[in-house]
């Protein structure tokens, strides 16, 4: 007489039970690699994510240093070079009163001088906007140029009109490098133009700008006179927001200028470099200083 062995005492059944506990342990041991490697790369993704994140703010506070370094800077030449170049402005406007009317070769040095300081002024009215466009992100080109206008007018003696098709705000570059190419035209014809009206037009479209800027002055000959540091920087100001400069002018008629850019931007071209169709060229024609 045989006895059967109760079944968890067999040897398959204990076989079964070691592998199956085998089983359980290895299933157990891969669950927990894989929530430690899940673990690892939710740790790796914070951690370059944190690093990102240290990596933008570190960039804004180098960007926020150097907003406030030029600024600064843009604050003294305004309260110390600037006044001082006033303050020379008006001596000069004294010893005027007293230099006799006889004196007229004094008075011409005398002129020669005020010419030099006033474009000392404007240079550094220049740099200051440039280096601190506070103003022109706040109140756009339109406004600014119109306060601007109005000043110019004043001390120039020239009448100006504006014409805006429409009220609009456009990316801070393409605003500073408009209203810095009206400025330089603008001193281009206080000082050789002998004009007495100038007509400014600027057309506001969906995808471009378009400003016209027109004097009645005396104009000069394209093709003989060299082109002067004032045109080159203004080409180089429209072919750096994508754009192009033209200039018409002739003796006895005055002069237009011309300027047009891409309101959306898709690319600024090199200046070296050649471009086809509108954007970013120029017609190198010479300018009056």
């Amino acid at each position: 007489m045989s006895v059967v062995p109760a079944i968890w005492q067999t040897w398959w059944f204990r076989l079964t039970a070691v592998l199956l506990g085998a089983a359980g342990i290895f299933a157990s041991y891969r669950l927990r690699v894989r929530s430690i490697e899940s673990y690892n790369r939710d740790l790796k993704r914070q951690v370059e994510e944190r690093t990102q994140e240290i990596e933008t703010l570190f960039e804004q506070t180098k960007e926020l240093a150097i907003i406030e370094e030029r600024n600064r800077l843009a604050r003294d030449l305004h309260d110390s070079a600037k006044q001082k170049a006033f303050a020379a402005l008006a001596q000069l406007g004294a010893v005027r009163s007293m230099i006799t009317r006889k004196s007229s070769a004094a008075k011409s040095h005398l002129d020669e001088v005020e010419d030099l300081v006033y474009e000392v002024i404007q240079e550094l009215t220049f740099l200051i906007q440039e280096m601190y466009p506070m103003a022109l992100k706040e109140k756009g080109l339109n406004t600014i140029l119109r306060e601007y206008i109005y000043e110019w007018e004043n001390r120039n003696d020239i009448h100006i009109s504006l014409t805006v098709n429409r009220e609009r705000h456009l990316p801070l570059d393409i605003e500073q490098a408009l209203y810095r190419i009206i400025q330089e035209s603008l001193a281009n014809i206080a000082r050789h133009s002998h004009a007495t009206q100038v007509i400014i037009e600027l057309n506001y479209n969906e995808e471009t700008i378009e400003m016209v800027l027109s004097d009645n002055g005396c104009g000069f000959n394209l093709s003989q006179k060299p082109p002067g540091v004032g045109l080159r920087t203004m080409q180089e100001r429209a072919v750096m927001i994508g754009g192009g400069i033209e200039i018409d002018s002739s003796p006895g008629h005055g002069t237009q200028i011309r300027i047009w850019a891409p309101i959306l931007k898709l690319e600024i071209p090199s200046l070296n470099g050649s471009n086809g169709g509108q954007h970013g060229s120029t017609n190198h024609h010479p300018d009056r200083g």
